[in-house]
């Protein structure tokens, strides 16, 4: 992270998502869990719902 440009990334409403590199960082802000976005997941900030996203949460994904 942090060796190329940073470039948003249209992830739907309710969600913010960016990515620099071969990762990108992905956040749900909704009030509902939301579809996890392709990709091998490094991290997330909160244990994930199976495939979904909870609400409030940050998941960090590297390009397959």
């Amino acid at each position: 992270l942090g060796e190329s440009a940073l470039e948003w990334v249209d992830s739907g409403p309710g969600t913010l998502s960016f990515r620099n590199g071969n990762v990108t960082v992905f956040a749900n802000i909704t009030d509902a869990p939301v579809p996890l976005p392709t990709g091998r997941v490094i991290v997330a900030s909160e244990a994930l719902e199976g495939d979904l996203v909870p609400t409030d949460t940050a998941v960090w994904l590297a390009a397959d």
